[in-house]
């Protein structure tokens, strides 16, 4: 063990939890803060998320996370056309926690689950960039860095927009989107947005085909430290000019089950307790 590892007792504080009661508590804590479905089936997730933080013996019954996939499961079909791609990935890792039951080893399925997970799901996210028309002629990322934060305010370097005239079209645009008509608005400022959206536009289709590729095509053991690296690399870039709470939490989740280092798996546990101080307050 390294004298830095002993110094800050990063190595020793993971080694006293335990990985398989963590995630799966971080796992039904993202159930909890889940806020797609009606109220009454929050209530009810965050009731068995109680439950088990106090009865922690049930996270290693099958029973319950098969009760558990099923109360995710039937409410998702229901409302499948409504929810997001972060609902879907959700599920597909709630059954690969039910399906571990069935290997030798839980920890490592999972942990090869959850890397396929991520690289299906940035793969996915890639080629939709690559063919949705909105994208890759720039308008989705001129839409963002005029019309949101923080991306307007993290791009504006680049755009030239200030924010008063950032705030003036978000209060515009809000107020469109509660037309029932269709109508149109004028964004205000001056702003060359033209090229920094082609820019950003490129940049975001590479990272994620560059992460997906990493993630799915068989890795040397010598070299899987770049999973982590681009992920927590991602983390530090993507989510912090464009914040996408679902996939964010999710991911951490993922990340810490399968990283290797104890400085990655901190990073991810540190990232999932602060996505909640973010997100908590503004849950309706």
């Amino acid at each position: 063990m390294s004298p830095a590892v002993n110094k800050f007792g990063v190595k020793n504080l993971l080694d006293s939890l335990d990985a398989w009661q963590v995630v799966c508590l971080m796992t039904l804590f993202t159930l909890l803060t889940f806020n797609g479905l009606n109220k009454q089936i929050e209530i009810i997730y965050g009731c068995v998320f109680v439950f088990a933080a106090i009865f922690r013996g049930v996270l290693d019954k099958d029973l319950f996370w098969f009760v558990i996939l099923l109360l995710f499961l039937m409410p998702a079909v229901i409302d499948w056309w409504s929810l997001g791609g972060h609902a879907f990935l959700l599920l597909y890792w709630i059954i690969a926690i039910f399906l571990s039951f069935f290997s030798k080893d839980r920890l490592n399925f999972i942990s090869k689950a959850g890397q396929y997970l991520i690289g299906c799901a940035f793969l996915f996210a890639a080629v939709w960039k690559f063919v949705s028309p909105e994208f890759v002629g720039g308008d989705v990322m001129k839409y963002f860095m005029t019309t949101t934060v923080p991306m307007g305010v993290t791009t504006s370097p680049f755009t030239g927009l200030d924010r008063y005239s950032l705030s003036v079209n978000i209060r515009n645009i809000n107020q469109l989107l509660l037309q029932d008509s269709t109508q149109t608005v004028k964004l205000v400022g001056r702003f060359n947005v033209d090229r920094p959206a082609e820019l950003f536009t490129m940049a975001t289709q590479f990272i994620e085909l560059m992460i997906a590729s990493v993630f799915i095509v068989p890795t040397p053991s010598k070299w899987l430290f770049i999973r982590e690296i681009l992920l927590i690399s991602f983390f530090l870039t993507a989510y912090i000019i464009m914040p996408v709470p679902g996939f964010a939490v999710l991911f951490s989740c993922i990340g810490f089950v399968f990283s290797r280092s104890s400085y990655s798996k901190l990073f991810f546990l540190a990232a999932f307790f602060i996505w909640q101080i973010f997100t908590l307050p503004f849950l309706e």
